[in-house]
């Protein structure tokens, strides 16, 4: 998408010479003829203003090309000045509406994932300005008596004990999802940013969901508060949620993603307790909010599973269903042993609503 702005920003920018050059060159199928008769003095002055709007649509190709910021301002601009060309040169310069109208949604398009990119960087600074990596001890094996014994074991088989607490995460993934049983399988790409001194995170995602259709999500938890926002080419809202029932399930999510960052199970605001041996309820509290869910743990730890109530929105009705995370395969990423593939579904009463597949292809920790 980004070569074909720049074509048609260029394209569409020499175009407008012809208008230049209407006083100097004769230019089969432009004749100059305006709506209404120009003076003497307005032939000669707008010629030069279909060579600005040149040079502004060529230079918003350059900033295009070079990622600057400010290209969608001086499209506007220039589609501003180009229409007005158009429309004074009406007939013969009719068919450069079509590109304007293009370029004027490009770059409104482009402002409003602009918008979307600084939320995203806000609410990562903040994040990680409540979340500063301070110098601790490593973990040592006495450190985790007191703990369920499945979730010691857990803690053996990631690898734990010698390690340093993570007070930050950064991952990527590869993702599929799809929002119906019936619909078809999406591709999508996902970061995600995790603190665990003063619990939250921010998740972004980015989904081709129709041919030059995409769909770009933003996640965020803290301070015990959720929300979720998901508009169309980053622009157009699609869905904007928050309250007390996103609330609860970002707290299942949080406690549910702790899997990826094992050292995470030692926090003040989670308390375990020991359901059998491969079996451990966690109970989540932040700000008086409070979740539970069950991990299960094969005989030697790794972990086989997460369930927990969640809401479930079936448009006009929202209800807790529960919620199910299904570990496919583990890897050593980073020093710990973590699941770097699950499955997560909905445990509905017709049946199962396999919705996600998670993929991690990378994660940092501090």
């Amino acid at each position: 998408m980004k070569i074909f702005g720049i074509l048609l920003l260029t394209l569409h920018g020499l175009i407008h010479l012809i208008g230049f050059l209407q006083n100097k060159v004769r230019i089969s199928g432009f004749s100059g003829k305006t709506i209404f008769d120009l003076s003497a003095t307005a032939q000669q002055v707008f010629p030069v203003i279909w060579l600005m709007a040149c040079l502004m649509f060529l230079a918003s190709a350059g900033f295009l090309w070079r990622s600057v910021a400010f290209w969608p301002y001086l499209t506007l601009g220039a589609v501003i000045l180009s229409q007005f060309l158009v429309v004074l040169y009406w007939p013969e310069a009719k068919a450069g509406t079509i590109a304007n109208i293009l370029l004027a949604f490009g770059a409104v398009f482009a402002l409003g994932f602009a918008r979307m990119e600084q939320q995203k960087e806000d609410a990562i600074e903040a994040l990680q300005a409540e979340n500063q990596v301070l110098s601790l001890p490593h973990i040592e094996r006495s450190d985790l008596d007191g703990l369920p014994d499945p979730v010691q074991t857990w803690l053996v088989w990631a690898k734990i004990v010698g390690a340093k607490p993570v007070q930050q995460t950064h991952l990527k993934q590869h993702n599929f999802m799809r929002l119906k049983p019936d619909a078809k399988w999406v591709k999508a790409s996902a970061e995600q940013w995790f603190g665990f001194q003063n619990p939250g995170f921010v998740w972004q995602t980015s989904m081709p969901v129709f041919p030059m259709v995409s769909f770009y999500g933003l996640d965020r938890f803290s301070g015990g508060k959720g929300g979720m926002d998901i508009k169309a080419w980053g622009t157009l809202p699609v869905v904007h949620a928050d309250g007390p029932e996103i609330n609860q399930g970002t707290l299942v999510r949080m406690l549910a993603e702790i899997l990826w960052t094992p050292t995470a199970a030692f926090a003040s605001y989670i308390r375990w307790k020991s359901l059998d041996s491969t079996h451990a309820k966690a109970i989540i509290t932040i700000e008086g909010q409070e979740a539970e869910g069950v991990f299960t743990f094969s005989q030697d730890g790794m972990p086989m599973s997460f369930e927990a109530m969640r809401y479930y929105n079936q448009g006009k009705t929202t209800n807790l269903e529960k919620w199910e995370v299904k570990t496919l395969k583990t890897a050593s990423l980073n020093g710990f042993f973590i699941p770097v593939q699950s499955q997560v579904s909905w445990k509905l009463k017709e049946g199962d609503f396999h919705w996600m597949t998670v993929t991690l292809t990378e994660i940092n920790y501090q």
